[in-house]
Protein backbone atom coordinates (compact mmCIF):
# COMPACT_ATOMS: atom_id res chain seq x y z
CA UNK A 1 0.00 0.00 0.00
CA UNK A 2 1.17 3.79 -0.95
CA UNK A 3 0.01 4.87 2.77
CA UNK A 4 1.25 2.14 4.97
CA UNK A 5 0.03 4.27 8.27
CA UNK A 6 -3.59 4.98 7.51
CA UNK A 7 -4.14 1.21 7.35
CA UNK A 8 -2.61 0.98 11.00
CA UNK A 9 -5.00 3.65 12.63
CA UNK A 10 -7.96 2.44 10.82
CA UNK A 11 -6.98 -1.33 12.39
CA UNK A 12 -6.80 0.40 16.03
CA UNK A 13 -9.98 2.32 15.13
CA UNK A 14 -11.95 -0.84 14.33
CA UNK A 15 -10.56 -2.35 17.85
CA UNK A 16 -10.68 -5.76 16.31
CA UNK A 17 -9.37 -8.76 18.22
CA UNK A 18 -8.89 -11.37 15.24
CA UNK A 19 -7.63 -10.51 11.90
CA UNK A 20 -8.73 -6.78 9.73
CA UNK A 21 -8.46 -6.58 5.87
CA UNK A 22 -7.38 -3.98 4.13
CA UNK A 23 -8.62 -2.67 0.46
CA UNK A 24 -6.99 0.51 -1.17
CA UNK A 25 -9.32 2.34 -3.69
CA UNK A 26 -8.76 5.20 -6.24
CA UNK A 27 -12.29 6.04 -7.46
CA UNK A 28 -15.63 3.47 -6.78
CA UNK A 29 -18.31 4.28 -9.21
CA UNK A 30 -20.49 1.07 -9.07
CA UNK A 31 -22.42 0.02 -5.62
CA UNK A 32 -21.70 -3.11 -3.94
CA UNK A 33 -22.19 -4.78 -0.90
CA UNK A 34 -21.23 -7.48 1.43
CA UNK A 35 -22.02 -10.77 0.93
CA UNK A 36 -22.39 -10.70 5.46
CA UNK A 37 -22.35 -8.73 8.58
CA UNK A 38 -19.29 -6.21 8.40
CA UNK A 39 -17.50 -3.63 11.09
CA UNK A 40 -15.69 -1.27 9.01
CA UNK A 41 -13.61 1.85 8.71
CA UNK A 42 -12.13 4.11 5.85
CA UNK A 43 -10.51 7.22 5.71
CA UNK A 44 -8.83 9.56 2.44
CA UNK A 45 -10.21 11.21 -0.09
CA UNK A 46 -13.07 9.15 -1.50
CA UNK A 47 -16.16 9.22 0.09
CA UNK A 48 -17.89 5.92 1.58
CA UNK A 49 -21.78 6.02 0.67
CA UNK A 50 -24.29 3.81 2.36
CA UNK A 51 -27.78 4.18 1.55
CA UNK A 52 -26.57 7.07 -0.45
CA UNK A 53 -25.83 9.22 2.71
CA UNK A 54 -22.06 9.67 3.47
CA UNK A 55 -20.39 7.58 6.32
CA UNK A 56 -18.06 9.57 8.68
CA UNK A 57 -14.28 8.79 7.80
CA UNK A 58 -12.12 8.02 11.01
CA UNK A 59 -14.91 6.20 12.60
CA UNK A 60 -15.94 2.61 13.00
CA UNK A 61 -19.57 1.55 11.09
CA UNK A 62 -21.43 -1.41 11.39
CA UNK A 63 -22.74 -2.31 7.79
CA UNK A 64 -24.52 -5.01 7.15
CA UNK A 65 -25.37 -7.67 4.53
CA UNK A 66 -26.59 -6.64 1.71
CA UNK A 67 -26.77 -3.14 2.13
CA UNK A 68 -25.16 -0.63 -0.82
CA UNK A 69 -22.10 1.13 -0.33
CA UNK A 70 -21.27 3.42 -3.05
CA UNK A 71 -17.34 5.39 -3.25
CA UNK A 72 -17.64 9.32 -3.96
CA UNK A 73 -14.50 11.45 -4.72
CA UNK A 74 -14.30 13.92 -2.60
CA UNK A 75 -12.26 16.04 -4.57
CA UNK A 76 -8.63 16.66 -3.38
CA UNK A 77 -7.07 13.62 -2.70
CA UNK A 78 -6.67 10.30 -5.01
CA UNK A 79 -7.46 7.52 -2.86
CA UNK A 80 -9.31 6.22 -0.06
CA UNK A 81 -8.41 3.07 2.84
CA UNK A 82 -11.14 0.51 3.53
CA UNK A 83 -10.67 -1.90 7.06
CA UNK A 84 -13.11 -4.44 6.95
CA UNK A 85 -13.38 -7.87 9.79
CA UNK A 86 -14.20 -9.94 7.25
CA UNK A 87 -12.05 -11.58 4.49
CA UNK A 88 -14.57 -12.03 2.31
CA UNK A 89 -14.53 -10.03 -0.53
CA UNK A 90 -17.33 -7.51 -1.09
CA UNK A 91 -19.36 -7.30 -3.98
CA UNK A 92 -18.97 -4.82 -6.63
CA UNK A 93 -15.35 -3.83 -8.22
CA UNK A 94 -13.65 -0.62 -7.42
CA UNK A 95 -12.20 1.11 -10.51
CA UNK A 96 -8.54 1.88 -11.28
CA UNK A 97 -8.91 5.01 -12.84
CA UNK A 98 -7.58 8.33 -11.39
CA UNK A 99 -9.41 11.53 -12.26
CA UNK A 100 -7.89 15.31 -11.54
CA UNK A 101 -9.76 16.86 -8.78
CA UNK A 102 -8.38 20.28 -7.02
CA UNK A 103 -5.06 20.08 -5.60
CA UNK A 104 -3.50 20.65 -2.35
CA UNK A 105 -0.02 22.37 -2.17
CA UNK A 106 2.05 19.94 0.60
CA UNK A 107 5.25 20.63 2.30
CA UNK A 108 7.52 17.60 2.04
CA UNK A 109 10.28 17.41 4.70
CA UNK A 110 13.21 15.29 3.92
CA UNK A 111 16.67 14.40 5.18
CA UNK A 112 19.96 14.58 3.08
CA UNK A 113 20.44 11.86 0.88
CA UNK A 114 23.54 9.52 0.48
CA UNK A 115 24.75 11.37 -3.04
CA UNK A 116 23.35 15.01 -1.60
CA UNK A 117 26.60 16.60 -2.24
CA UNK A 118 25.99 16.29 -6.17
CA UNK A 119 23.48 19.13 -6.05
CA UNK A 120 25.40 22.17 -7.12
CA UNK A 121 22.68 24.43 -5.33
CA UNK A 122 20.21 23.53 -2.99
CA UNK A 123 18.65 26.68 -3.07
CA UNK A 124 17.24 25.11 -5.95
CA UNK A 125 15.39 22.43 -4.33
CA UNK A 126 14.41 24.01 -1.68
CA UNK A 127 13.04 27.35 -2.83
CA UNK A 128 11.23 25.92 -6.12
CA UNK A 129 6.90 24.47 -6.27
CA UNK A 130 7.28 21.38 -7.61
CA UNK A 131 4.85 20.15 -9.73
CA UNK A 132 3.61 16.59 -9.89
CA UNK A 133 3.11 15.66 -13.51
CA UNK A 134 1.30 12.93 -15.43
CA UNK A 135 4.63 10.60 -14.97
CA UNK A 136 3.37 8.87 -12.00
CA UNK A 137 2.55 5.58 -10.44
CA UNK A 138 2.38 3.44 -7.74
CA UNK A 139 6.76 2.83 -7.72
CA UNK A 140 6.90 6.96 -8.44
CA UNK A 141 6.07 10.47 -9.26
CA UNK A 142 8.45 12.57 -11.58
CA UNK A 143 8.44 16.60 -10.26
CA UNK A 144 8.61 19.82 -12.55
CA UNK A 145 10.04 22.26 -11.27
CA UNK A 146 13.85 24.56 -10.73
CA UNK A 147 16.15 21.86 -13.08
CA UNK A 148 18.86 20.52 -10.55
CA UNK A 149 22.41 20.28 -11.87
CA UNK A 150 25.13 17.86 -10.35
CA UNK A 151 23.66 14.68 -11.96
CA UNK A 152 26.67 12.00 -12.04
CA UNK A 153 26.62 8.42 -14.12
CA UNK A 154 26.32 5.57 -10.52
CA UNK A 155 26.67 2.10 -10.03
CA UNK A 156 22.94 1.01 -8.57
CA UNK A 157 22.55 1.29 -4.64
CA UNK A 158 19.20 0.86 -2.51
CA UNK A 159 16.30 2.44 -2.91
CA UNK A 160 13.32 2.80 -0.98
CA UNK A 161 10.22 5.07 -0.92
CA UNK A 162 10.71 8.23 -0.16
CA UNK A 163 14.30 8.20 -1.84
CA UNK A 164 14.54 11.46 -3.75
CA UNK A 165 16.29 11.26 -7.05
CA UNK A 166 18.02 13.31 -9.18
CA UNK A 167 18.16 11.79 -13.47
CA UNK A 168 19.85 13.41 -15.98
CA UNK A 169 16.77 15.83 -17.17
CA UNK A 170 17.31 17.30 -13.84
CA UNK A 171 13.97 17.13 -12.37
CA UNK A 172 13.53 15.09 -9.19
CA UNK A 173 11.85 12.02 -8.69
CA UNK A 174 10.27 10.74 -5.59
CA UNK A 175 9.79 6.82 -4.84
CA UNK A 176 6.73 5.64 -3.80
CA UNK A 177 5.09 2.26 -2.18
CA UNK A 178 5.80 -0.06 -4.99
CA UNK A 179 9.09 1.29 -6.19
CA UNK A 180 12.25 -1.03 -6.96
CA UNK A 181 14.62 -2.42 -4.10
CA UNK A 182 17.86 -0.39 -6.11
CA UNK A 183 18.38 2.49 -8.82
CA UNK A 184 21.04 4.18 -11.07
CA UNK A 185 20.44 7.77 -10.27
CA UNK A 186 21.80 10.11 -7.28
CA UNK A 187 20.14 10.25 -4.15
CA UNK A 188 19.92 13.88 -3.03
CA UNK A 189 16.98 13.29 -0.55
CA UNK A 190 14.76 11.12 1.62
CA UNK A 191 11.34 12.00 2.35
CA UNK A 192 10.95 11.29 5.94
CA UNK A 193 8.86 8.80 7.38
CA UNK A 194 5.71 10.49 9.03
CA UNK A 195 5.28 12.54 5.51
CA UNK A 196 5.67 9.83 3.08
CA UNK A 197 2.00 8.82 3.83
CA UNK A 198 0.65 12.11 2.53
CA UNK A 199 2.52 11.25 -0.93
CA UNK A 200 -0.40 8.64 -1.52
CA UNK A 201 -2.93 11.00 -2.27
CA UNK A 202 -1.32 13.80 -4.27
CA UNK A 203 -2.48 13.77 -8.11
CA UNK A 204 -1.13 15.23 -11.04
CA UNK A 205 -0.92 18.86 -11.03
CA UNK A 206 -0.35 18.85 -7.14
CA UNK A 207 2.46 21.40 -5.92
CA UNK A 208 4.59 20.51 -3.27
CA UNK A 209 7.91 21.61 -1.62
CA UNK A 210 10.86 20.10 -0.14
CA UNK A 211 12.44 21.28 3.18
CA UNK A 212 15.31 20.08 5.21
CA UNK A 213 15.28 18.50 8.68
CA UNK A 214 17.86 16.92 10.46
CA UNK A 215 17.79 13.39 11.30
CA UNK A 216 17.12 14.08 14.77
CA UNK A 217 14.41 15.24 14.17
CA UNK A 218 12.85 13.34 12.09
CA UNK A 219 13.37 10.24 13.95
CA UNK A 220 11.37 12.62 17.46
CA UNK A 221 8.60 13.25 15.03
CA UNK A 222 8.37 9.02 14.14
CA UNK A 223 8.46 8.26 17.83
CA UNK A 224 6.00 11.06 18.62
CA UNK A 225 3.28 9.50 15.96
CA UNK A 226 3.71 5.76 17.25
CA UNK A 227 2.89 7.16 20.81
CA UNK A 228 0.14 8.52 19.49
CA UNK A 229 -0.85 5.13 17.91
CA UNK A 230 -0.51 3.34 21.21
CA UNK A 231 -2.57 6.20 23.26
CA UNK A 232 -5.38 5.60 20.59
CA UNK A 233 -4.93 1.89 20.59
CA UNK A 234 -5.37 2.52 24.12
CA UNK A 235 -8.63 4.75 24.07
CA UNK A 236 -10.35 2.45 21.63
CA UNK A 237 -9.61 -0.37 24.05
CA UNK A 238 -11.03 1.50 27.17
CA UNK A 239 -14.73 2.26 25.32
CA UNK A 240 -14.77 -1.14 23.62
CA UNK A 241 -18.02 -2.37 25.01
CA UNK A 242 -17.15 -5.99 26.79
Amino acid sequence: MLDSWTPRVLEALLGHQGEVFFEEVTLGSEPFSFPEDQSIAYAGGIDLLLKGERLEPWFSHSVLKGEPLTWRPRGEMSRSYLARTSGVRFRGGVSSQLRRWSHPHLVVRCVKGPEYEVLRSCAHLLESDYLVTDHCNRQGMCLKGAELSGFKEMVSTGVKPGTVQLPAGGQPIILLGGCQATGGYPRIAQVIEVDLPRLAYLLPGAELQFEWVEQEEALSLWNERERDLIEFRSGVELVRPL
